[in-house]
């Protein structure tokens, strides 16, 4: 079965959960990371799957997924797995997957499609007057930087960060320089060049293109440059300077409760304010906790109350980081939940 991938990208966005919820763009690059198999009528296909996180979608056809040496059977049409992902780990960790007519599925794990909310959700966080942000946000969502970087502090670095434009040839730093500012490659390649002795000629060990780092070593360790850096294509550097490094790197914002602690808050009478969106919400959500979506904080946190205290909820912790300091910002008191609802243990309801 011949199968155009663009069809298939605007279909899971236009019909399945969560795709739906994000951007075109960001639906488009979520499916990309995905595993698609297309099957005839009567193939098996054995499949191993990597993560707990990992789900199945069923895009055309039918199929039937049981576990090996087992005669019971899942059968999932396309409506099966409109509304919820399938875990494939429900079933067993390498399960079967039949095709009972021509079918085509494909593997998510559901973990990296958070994040594409989570990133999604940052971005339109921002204000719309503040452009470069927006773009610069938007260009380094892959950068693992940022994924090291507590979510809280992700847009304030990108405030401070000074953008520098470099021509192919441009030494950056070299080796042995003290290492006083952090780099992220916006666009561009650069070489690290390295002597191994003092008197040796510097030899080129690798290159590195757009999202890549350099420079934070020296600044963690407060050693030199153990290389130098020198720019191989045009491009744009974000460069943050060491104190803002230190402290969006060392400090965090927001503080955190852990489910048992955010019980007892809750218990005695904090209010929930769930950060998701509102189809995540309606699945399943913990009871009396009211609907805030972080896509729209900005612009309904004026109806929020001052005296009241309130902890904000997520998936994973890192909408729920945002919001919190969003809110910490605008002088509520507010904690985020550590780890979010899939660690949550208490009842939820739906």
């Amino acid at each position: 079965m011949d199968h155009n991938l663009k069809n298939v990208f605007l279909k899971l966005h236009g019909e399945y959960y969560p795709f739906n919820l994000l951007s075109e763009k960001r639906a488009r690059e979520a499916a990309e990371q995905m595993r698609f198999f297309s099957l005839k009528r009567g193939e098996k296909l054995f499949l191993v799957t990597s993560k707990p996180t990992e789900a199945l979608y069923v895009i055309d056809g039918n199929v039937a997924v049981s576990a090996e040496g087992d005669d019971g059977k899942i059968f999932l049409a396309p409506e099966d797995s409109r509304s919820k992902p399938f875990l494939l780990t429900s079933v067993a960790q390498m399960p079967w997957i039949e095709a009972q007519d021509d079918s085509l599925v494909g593997v998510a794990d559901m973990e990296t499609v958070e994040y594409f909310i989570y990133w999604d959700g940052l971005v339109k966080s921002v204000d719309k007057s503040d452009e470069r942000t927006r773009n610069l946000m938007d260009k380094m969502r892959y950068s693992l930087a940022f994924r090291r970087l507590p979510a809280e502090n992700v847009e304030k670095a990108f405030h401070k960060m000074r953008e520098i434009h470099v021509r192919m040839g441009d030494e950056i730093f070299q080796q042995g320089d003290p290492g006083d500012t952090f780099y992220i490659i916006a666009s561009g390649r650069a070489e690290v060049w390295r002597r191994e002795l003092a008197e040796s000629a510097p030899k080129k060990i690798a290159e590195i293109g757009e999202g890549r780092t350099f420079g934070e070593e020296a600044l963690v360790t407060g050693e030199t440059r153990n290389a130098t850096i020198r720019i191989a294509q045009d491009g744009v550097l974000l460069a943050l300077d060491k104190k803002d490094f230190e402290e969006l790197y060392s400090e965090r914002m927001v503080k955190w409760a852990t489910a048992e602690e955010a019980k007892a808050m809750l218990d005695s009478g904090r209010k929930i304010l769930d950060v998701r969106y509102p189809e995540e919400f309606a699945d399943s959500r913990i009871p009396g906790s009211s609907s805030y979506p972080l896509s729209t904080l900005r612009m309904t946190i004026v109806g929020l109350d001052h005296a009241r205290k309130y902890i904000t909820v997520c998936a994973d912790g890192k909408r729920s980081a945002l919001a919190a300091l969003l809110l910490n910002q605008r002088g509520f008191d507010a904690v985020a939940l550590k780890d979010g609802l899939k660690q949550w243990p208490y009842a939820l309801e739906s």
